[in-house]
């Protein structure tokens, strides 16, 4: 596995480095000596974070430590903003603490609404203007741009644990769904019990995960049992149903289709991989 090192990446020995991918490829595990804060644009993909997988979406939001692994995988038009830092030199680094951790094992990842990617991409904008015209107290303006990034992101943190009317009603609903995957879900319930008309959420939800809203349910579906298959003793059949799939042999052809190996497979690998 590669480690990516700073010198790379911190144009100029700047401490924060705003760099844009658009597109974000299928990229191979690997880590980093830096820190990483990451906001997916538009498209989706799946984004694994030692060894578990993630579906992403539009306004998905991760901060990645150094050392930590990663990859993307089943990119779909994905294009990323990424804001490496090394944190030992930020004044501010106690605001660190702010931020939510990349997803690990049942941990869902933070998803800011449109509004907040706005504002983030103004901010972005800003930080990479002043990075470059090396004025007097350029670095310092950067940091404080940074430490507005993380306010507006933990502020987004707090609002998507507490979601309930207006803008946020689509983003509950999708909450619910990483929630209650395993469950027979009825769309057009949902859609009654969100307030939100069956056609709107279709294209909504199209818009805000990348993908139509059954495909992305089995695509949660999916990553819950990858999850399950690394880190229990389960059997494919146990965790098929566990995962909401009412056949075994339905699960393995759909995993096979989706990842190219069968389920035991995968879990072979993930086994020889991480000891």
């Amino acid at each position: 596995m590669d480690t990516l090192k700073r010198t790379e990446y911190l144009d100029g020995g700047n401490p924060i480095s705003v760099l844009p991918r658009t597109p974000q490829p299928d990229f191979p595990e690997h880590s980093h000596d830096f820190d990483e804060l990451v906001m997916v644009r538009s498209g989706c993909g799946l984004h694994y974070v030692n060894g578990q997988p993630f579906h992403i979406g539009k306004g998905s939001v991760f901060y990645l430590r150094a050392g930590q692994a990663h990859a993307f995988e089943q990119s779909a038009d994905l294009c990323l903003t990424n804001v490496v830092f090394a944190p030992e030199q930020l004044q501010t680094a106690q605001m660190l603490t702010y931020l939510p951790d990349a997803p690990e094992l049942d941990t869902l990842p933070l998803n800011v609404s449109p509004a907040a990617i706005e504002c983030c991409e103004r901010l972005f904008a800003q930080i990479s203007a002043e990075n470059a015209s090396r004025a007097p107290g350029a670095d310092r303006m950067v940091e404080a741009l940074f430490s507005q990034l993380v306010i507006l992101l933990w502020r987004e943190h707090r609002r998507q644990l507490d979601r309930a009317d207006g803008d946020s009603r689509l983003a509950a609903l999708i909450r619910h769904l990483d929630e209650h995957m395993a469950g027979d879900i009825d769309f057009e319930a949902l859609a009654a019990r969100f307030r939100i008309p069956l056609r709107t959420l279709q294209r909504r939800m199209q818009d805000a995960t990348g993908l139509a809203p059954a495909a992305y349910l089995g695509r949660v579906r999916l990553c819950n049992a990858m999850r399950m298959l690394a880190r229990s003793e389960q059997s494919v059949t146990d965790i098929a149903f566990a995962c909401g799939f009412n056949d075994s042999n339905y699960f393995s052809s759909r995993f096979h289709r989706e990842f190219g190996c069968s389920p035991l497979q995968y879990r072979k690998q993930m086994r020889s991989r991480h000891g």
